[in-house]
């Protein structure tokens, strides 16, 4: 490119990403507040759901406390109110928050294309001299690469902990069967789409009655009950279990490196600030000592 490309090109970019920058802040903003709403309403929903199916009456300290956040009055004054509840809430909220990053998604890969375009005018300003006005106001520009990396920290995914929210659906309680079939959308396809057989009704006929948080946990994501393409509480469980697995608290593939009798290599990724990859480096492997048969 010219100079008068490269120009022209330098303003178009920071004009689009003023409009991208502008967008993106007013939908993260309301897609923050509106999770948190739906957030708090699912909480009270548990609330409720543990109030009315206790057993016991509240200590009073903890109703002072509830109190607070919650019309415990009006809560008290409903006749029933069932563990599914919250569930189902869960499950709106899941479905929503992920037609939310959906639209997060669209903004960071505009974001990042703008990334590419700078680079590609940095790219040609390297061939062409510029004088002392042009090359603070590249300066300027060039800017834009670090707010824009700033945008993308942005992250709906760190606004809410799925998991963390089982704890309070469940809270020692138990569920009916019905009651959790009917929150999900069971597979009755005859294979997995790993191509596995589907022995979901089998499983199912011989689930109790009552469902506690184990149950739940094993037909959701050890069994797989739930159909394939509308699977929101496994997601929800495979999220916990690949965050444990990146904090080392599970380790997946000792037995598989246990069997073929070496480490499985793994590789650490460095990015540049235009998301592209600059370097990969080997890791080192957690070796342990065998011993040898006598």
């Amino acid at each position: 490119m010219d100079k008068v490309e490269v120009y022209n090109r330098f303003v178009q970019v920071e004009q689009e990403f003023q409009h991208i920058g502008n967008q993106f802040v007013s939908f993260y903003t309301a897609a923050r507040l509106e999770i948190s709403n739906e957030v708090m309403k699912l909480i009270e929903s548990a609330v409720t759901a543990i109030i009315k199916n206790s057993n016991e009456s509240l200590d009073d300290h903890l109703i002072k406390s509830l109190e607070r956040y919650f019309d415990i009055e009006k809560i008290a004054s409903l006749p029933k109110y069932s563990l599914y509840n919250p569930l189902v809430r869960l499950k709106f909220l899941k479905r929503n928050t992920n037609k939310l990053l959906i639209k997060e998604y669209e903004y960071h890969r505009q974001l990042r294309g703008l990334l590419k375009e700078i680079k590609a005018i940095e790219i040609s300003l390297k061939t062409l001299r510029l004088k002392s006005k042009g090359t603070e106001k590249f300066k300027e520009f060039t800017e834009i690469k670090y707010r824009i990396n700033r945008l993308l920290d942005y992250d709906l995914r760190k606004e809410i902990d799925f998991y963390k929210l089982f704890p309070i659906m469940f809270a020692g309680k138990k569920l009916d069967k019905n009651h959790f079939l009917s929150l999900i959308n069971v597979n009755h396809d005859l294979y997995h789409w790993d191509g596995t057989k589907n022995n979901t009704m089998n499983y199912i006929r011989e689930l109790p009655d009552k469902i506690d948080f184990k149950t739940f946990y094993d037909a959701i994501f050890v069994h797989k009950i739930e159909h394939d393409l509308d699977n929101c509480f496994f997601e929800i469980l495979m999220k916990e279990h690949l965050d444990l697995i990146e904090q080392g608290k599970i380790k997946p593939f000792n037995l598989l490196e246990k069997i073929i009798g070496q480490p499985i290599p793994t590789y650490t990724v460095a990015k540049d600030i235009y998301g592209d990859i600059v370097a990969i480096e080997s890791n080192k492997p957690n070796l342990s000592l065998i011993k040898g048969e006598k």
